[in-house]
């Protein structure tokens, strides 16, 4: 439900009643940005180079991918 950035400067949390996913930024523990997603996101992966995060929506088995802006 969650995935930490490869800096550790974020982390991305899955929120399965929103449909969305919250970008906390982890020096501040402030949410930075709501991503919408597809319906009820369950899992969040972000690829090794931090480019992107892909989300899975459980109830209809899709992935979502979204290109994360470096900071």
């Amino acid at each position: 439900m969650r995935a930490i950035s490869p800096d550790g400067s974020r982390a991305y949390i899955a929120n399965w009643g929103s449909d969305s996913v919250s970008v906390i930024d982890t020096a501040t523990n402030t949410v930075t940005e709501t991503v919408p997603v597809g319906e009820t996101p369950l899992e969040v992966a972000i690829t090794p180079d931090g480019d992107h995060a892909y989300i899975t929506n459980e109830v209809i088995g899709t992935v979502t991918v979204v290109a994360i802006e470096q900071p």
